[in-house]
């Protein structure tokens, strides 16, 4: 089956390592980081694995060893840059069924930091993240990596 066609994840994977992707923070052996794509939570961030699987547990060790340091380097670096009061994240898959981890930075002044990030969807249209800054995001970001 060709994924590239039918999942949107591939098609990130793809452009990303085509270097041809407005939100790439950086591209590892196993997996992409995206800058998300709003910015309703200031840093808010994507991991995409680079191969097209369901879970986690679907992966050789080693895979998933490397997916989550690369994970947690992108935690880190979103900690630092935008120190938030906490982050969440989250490997959900029901829409998308292709292995991805939302990075979520919460902060103090929202409305309910804590509630579900999805509480306030409706708004993330208003706070789409434009080309120039995806670069800002993904260039502050990769201080950090």
């Amino acid at each position: 089956m060709d994924h590239f066609a039918t999942c949107p994840l591939c098609g990130d994977v793809k452009a990303a390592t085509e270097s041809n992707h407005d939100r790439i923070i950086a591209v590892n052996e196993h997996s992409i980081l995206l800058v998300g794509d709003h910015q309703f939570f200031s840093g808010y961030s994507m991991l995409v694995a680079r191969t097209h699987v369901r879970e986690m547990h679907d992966l050789p060790q080693a895979v998933q060893q490397a997916i989550f340091a690369d994970l947690m380097r992108l935690g880190r670096a979103v900690a630092e840059v935008y120190q938030p009061l906490k982050i969440n994240y989250a490997s959900l898959g029901n829409v998308v069924e292709h292995l991805h981890w939302h990075v979520i930075p919460r902060y103090s002044d929202e409305t309910d930091p804590k509630s579900h990030p999805w509480a306030e969807a409706a708004d993330f249209q208003n706070h789409k993240t434009t080309p120039e800054a995806a670069r800002r995001v993904a260039a502050a970001l990769q201080k950090y990596l």
